[in-house]
């Protein structure tokens, strides 16, 4: 991916007014219909309300995803909104200045078609697992995706932290929460994730990434029984990690572990 981006030229330019949103705050892209939102820092959950009541979010846009036009986001049979997922830095820049920024930065434009193919690349991946009929396998997916957009190193141990509540997991795999949460527990019984209160952790990305492909994992790994990050008298309990003879895994979860 580029490392020259809309963000970077917006985050240089002072004279541009920045918005910042607290965790759950939204924008309504009706009520900026001319204007092109970038996000500088964070992370925007592109969501929809749909028949049934739920929220189904499309997509989760961040400083490399190039940016977002409101005219689009408004128009379809159910317009979007914008959602901050964590703390997030955004401008909003009126069409015709994006327009002339891109007349006069040659380079800006080839670099932000390059962030649209990706985003179009992500897209189509995602589609690809909501036809995965074991909810397992779309929840890891969705949890991979999150990753690249959001996830955050601990600091005790070698992984990652989702700072998202399960419903916000549900949200975007497509799939019940209940579903949602007995593929998480499912996860973390292979010792691949960790839970805690509105938050998660990968424990281990490329088993995460072998098990979301369908492959199967070389170990299963023993369920990590604390969190110092969240519980700072907890013991370290997730590094190292303890390998479990498969003959413990239950039985919904052997076939993913070879035997």
């Amino acid at each position: 991916m580029s490392t020259y981006t809309l963000t970077d030229v917006l985050a240089n330019d002072a004279r541009i007014p920045r918005r910042k949103m607290a965790v759950g705050a939204t924008l309504l892209p009706h009520t900026f219909p001319d204007d092109v939102i970038a996000v500088l820092d964070g992370a925007l959950a592109v969501e929809v309300s749909l028949a049934d009541g739920d929220v189904q979010i499309l997509e989760v846009v961040g400083p490399r995803s190039g940016m977002l036009r409101g005219r689009s986001l408004a128009a379809a049979n159910r317009p979007a909104r914008l959602r901050a997922l964590v703390p997030t830095t955004v401008v909003r820049l009126p069409e015709a200045e994006f327009l002339r920024l891109l007349e006069a930065d040659g380079r800006l434009a080839c670099s932000l078609a390059d962030q649209l193919c990706d985003r179009a690349g992500e897209l189509r991946e995602r589609l690809f697992a909501r036809n995965a009929r074991d909810a397992r396998l779309r929840v890891a997916h969705s949890l991979l995706y999150l990753l690249d957009k959001i996830g955050l190193a601990c600091p005790l141990a070698p992984g990652h932290r989702l700072p998202l509540s399960q419903a916000t997991i549900a949200a975007i795999t497509g799939v019940a929460r209940q579903t949602v949460n007995r593929a998480l527990r499912d996860l973390q019984a292979l010792g691949l994730i960790h839970l805690e209160h509105e938050m998660l952790c990968v424990l281990d990305r490329s088993a995460l990434q072998t098990f979301a492909q369908g492959g199967q994992l070389k170990h299963a790994r023993a369920p990590a029984e604390s969190c110092r990050f969240a519980h700072p008298a907890a013991p370290l309990s997730c590094h190292p990690p303890n390998f479990i003879p498969v003959t413990l895994v239950s039985l919904a979860l052997r076939r993913f572990v070879e035997q």
